[in-house]
C-alpha cells in the first residue's frame, strides 16, 4: 500500500509542461481534446483533435470565419472544442518567405529543429533576420532543405492575442511547411513505374502556391518557385486566370530546361488545404490545352488534412 501511494505521488508531482516541445503532443495534453486553428490572410478555420492512446485523431468537423473575424469570436469556438485550454496553430501569411537550399550533411529532423529554436541565426546564417519567425524541413537526403519564414510581430500578435484569452499553444507551425511535411511523408508520391515524367510538388496553402522539384530524395532548388496567388472564388476574371496559368508554365518550362529532359510530360503533384473551396479547386482546369502538362491531385488529400499534417508526430 505505501509503495502505491508513493508511486502515485511520484506521477502526481510529475506534470509535463503542455507548450515542451521535447516531449510528443499526446503526451503534453492535460486532458482529451486539443483546438485546432488555422489563421492564414484568406480564411480562418477551427477544428478540434481527441487523444486517442499515443496519437491525436483529428475530427471531421470544419468551421470557417472571415479573415475580419474578432478574434474574440474565434476563440470562443476554440474553447468550445478544447477540455484543457490547449490550442495547436497553422499560420500563413501574405509576406512568406520560403526557399530551397542546398548544403552539406545535416543534423536528423528532431535535431535541427532544436537548433533552429536554440540558434536559429547561426542555422539560417547571413540572411538571418531578426525581426522573422523561421521554420526548416529537411529532405530525405539530408543535404537539401526548405527554409520557410514570416514576420514576427503578427505571428507575435496572435500567439499573445490567444495566450490573453487563457489559450495554451502547444503546437505552432507555418502552414505550408505542415503541408509540404505531410506530403513528403508519402515515400511513394513521385513515383510513376514504367514512364518517363517529370515530376514535381504543388502545395496550395491558403495565399500561397509553391511548386518544387523533388524527386523523392531531394528537392532542386534550381526549379523552386513561390508566390502568393489566392486560389478561391477571387480567380476567376480573365487577368487572374491568366496569371495563374502563366505561374504554372513558367514552372513547367524551367524545370524542362533545368533538367533538359525534352519531350517528357511534366506532372504537378498537388495537394491543397486551409482554402474554403478546396474541394472544387482544379488546378488541371487552367492549363486543359496543354498536353505536354498533367496535374495530379494527392491521392491520401482528405478533410482536414493541413490539421492531420499539425499533429503528427
Amino acid at each position: 500500500m505505501i509503495r502505491e501511494i508513493l508511486n502515485l505521488s511520484v506521477l502526481n508531482a510529475f506534470k509535463v509542461d503542455p507548450a515542451d516541445v521535447s516531449y510528443p503532443l499526446y503526451e503534453r495534453l492535460p486532458g482529451k481534446r486539443l483546438a485546432l486553428l488555422n489563421w492564414g490572410p484568406s480564411t480562418i478555420k477551427v477544428s478540434f483533435a481527441t487523444k486517442l492512446g499515443d496519437r491525436m485523431d483529428v475530427a471531421p468537423e470544419e468551421l470557417y470565419f472571415p479573415v475580419t473575424t474578432p478574434l474574440t469570436k474565434v476563440v470562443e469556438a476554440l474553447q468550445q472544442r478544447t477540455d484543457c485550454g490547449c490550442v495547436a496553430v497553422l499560420y500563413s501569411a501574405m509576406n512568406l518567405f520560403c526557399e530551397a537550399q542546398n548544403g552539406g550533411k545535416l543534423e536528423p529532423g528532431a535535431a535541427l529543429e532544436k537548433k533552429l529554436r536554440d540558434d536559429p541565426k547561426g542555422l539560417v546564417g547571413s540572411g538571418y533576420e531578426e525581426d522573422k519567425v523561421y521554420q526548416m524541413l529537411l529532405a530525405p537526403d539530408r543535404q537539401t532543405r526548405v527554409l520557410f519564414a514570416v514576420s514576427k510581430a503578427p505571428y507575435r500578435e496572435l500567439e499573445q492575442g490567444l495566450a490573453a484569452e487563457g489559450l495554451v499553444i502547444v503546437r505552432s507551425q507555418i502552414s505550408p511547411y505542415a503541408l509540404l511535411n505531410a506530403l513528403l511523408a508519402d515515400r511513394g508520391l513521385v513515383s510513376s513505374p514504367g514512364e518517363e515524367i517529370i515530376p514535381l510538388l504543388a502545395v496550395v496553402s491558403q495565399a500561397h502556391v509553391i511548386v518544387m522539384g523533388y524527386n523523392g530524395n531531394r528537392f532542386s532548388p534550381e526549379i523552386f518557385r513561390a508566390t502568393p496567388l489566392f486560389m478561391d472564388k477571387t480567380n476567376d476574371s480573365p487577368e487572374a486566370i491568366e496569371q495563374i496559368r502563366a505561374f504554372f508554365v513558367n514552372c513547367a518550362e524551367s524545370a524542362v530546361m533545368s533538367k533538359r529532359i525534352f519531350g517528357k510530360r511534366v506532372v504537378f503533384h498537388w495537394a491543397v488545404a486551409g482554402n474554403a473551396l478546396e474541394d472544387s479547386l482544379d488546378l488541371g482546369s487552367y492549363l486543359q490545352d496543354r498536353s505536354d502538362v498533367e496535374f495530379k491531385k494527392w491521392p491520401k488529400m482528405e478533410v482536414n488534412v493541413d490539421f492531420k499534417a499539425l499533429v503528427e508526430q
